[in-house]
């Protein structure tokens, strides 16, 4: 469980991040564009339970506060792989909107795979560009591992959204992709064709 000085500490670090991307935001010359943007960034995590889990962090859990989902439904074990902080809690907010769920967040590839060596999980959504290990590679890494863990679904999560690109995600093991900026419809689809 995380401290309440750790979590005021991580408020105040994504508080600054967030006013960071609003400096952005405000300033972009596509109003449309910085008006999406800006409500991203507001739609972010309202009622699910998060682990951040990664060499620093592992373990440490945080449960926000709302609404609960719809008690008939199943509630998935969702793996995010995903380096950007903000493309985090996008995440998590979006999911936390359209499904029950409880999701782990790891930064990088290598992290996604320990975290599926660990732990069991009904989907992985996995980012294409991060440090360390990127998307592909964990793919093809966590597909080669054999037993049930290599049959997780993984869903690329991408800015890249070019035929060429969507066929390298396919060919490496992947079973779908959501382009990013991430649409809540898109991404619901995608978890339901891959989870049944």
């Amino acid at each position: 469980m995380v401290s309440a000085a750790a979590s005021n500490q991580a408020d105040f670090v994504v508080e600054k991040m967030l006013e960071g991307r609003w400096q952005i935001v405000s300033s972009h010359p596509n109003k449309t564009k910085a008006a999406e943007a800006a409500k991203a960034i507001i739609e972010i995590e309202e009622n699910m339970q998060v682990r951040i889990v990664g060499p620093s962090t592992e373990g440490s859990e945080r449960q926000s506060e709302g609404a609960s989902n719809a008690a008939n439904e199943r509630n998935l074990r969702i793996l995010i792989a995903e380096d950007d902080p903000i493309n985090q809690r996008v995440v998590v907010g979006l999911l936390s909107k359209i499904i029950p769920c409880q999701c782990d967040v790891v930064e990088n590839g290598a992290e996604a795979v320990a975290a599926l060596m660990r732990s069991s999980y009904d989907i992985v959504l996995m980012d294409i560009q991060m440090p360390v290990m990127d998307g592909v590679t964990a793919t093809q890494e966590i597909r080669s591992l054999g037993g049930t863990i290599s049959q997780v679904p993984i869903v690329a999560v991408t800015a890249n959204v070019d035929q060429r690109d969507r066929e390298e995600y396919l060919a490496a093991g992947m079973d779908d992709y959501v382009s990013k900026p991430i649409n809540s419809k898109c991404l619901l689809a995608a978890i339901s064709r891959c989870t049944g």
